[in-house]
């Protein structure tokens, strides 16, 4: 808003994400949702009702996650043939292992190396079973980490770093 953006903004997520969005924002920031010089859209996502989004494909996987929140997600990207998958926060479940099967890059919450957090994945419990699930060439990149996650030696993994760009264009196709 203070930037001086202009062009619209969609904001995507499980039913209550605007309510809570919009709640979050006034609390921290109050009469920040009035007044922007752009539109703002919330869209709702639900499994198994894919969106069109500006030449992408966009699936919504339910996770695993906090019982306190009504619904989590992960995503499947596809852009033309190309598939991409985002876990969000979520314990090792089925639909990660979907994800992981289906994309040609993961990015996969990793919250530590070997803690056991309930809500969710590891280093060492978790990974390797994601990786065993992907294509020998599909690459890997591990977020919302602890400063001790490293690729534990697996192939085609990286460890996400802020502000970094990542450039993968000999990724096999699905």
């Amino acid at each position: 808003r203070w930037k001086g953006r202009t062009r619209p903004m969609r904001i995507i997520g499980p039913p209550g994400t605007e309510a809570l969005g919009k709640d979050i924002a006034e609390k921290v920031f109050p009469g920040v949702m009035s007044g922007a010089s752009y539109d703002l859209e919330w869209q709702e996502a639900r499994p198994g009702s894919p969106l069109l989004l500006n030449g992408l494909e966009l699936e919504p996987h339910l996770m695993t996650h906090d019982e306190g929140l009504e619904m989590c997600l992960g995503y499947g990207i596809r852009v033309g043939s190309r598939r991409i998958g985002y876990t969000g926060d979520t314990i090792l479940c089925d639909s990660v292992l979907d994800l992981a099967r289906t994309s040609e890059i993961l990015v996969s919450e990793c919250a530590s190396r070997d803690g056991r957090i309930p809500v969710h994945m590891n280093l060492l419990d978790d990974m390797p079973v994601v990786r065993a699930a992907m294509k020998p060439d599909a690459q890997l990149i591990l977020t919302h980490i602890s400063p001790d996650v490293d690729t534990n030696g697996m192939k085609n993994t990286q460890v996400a770093k802020d502000f970094q760009t990542y450039s993968f264009p000999h990724v096999v196709r699905m």
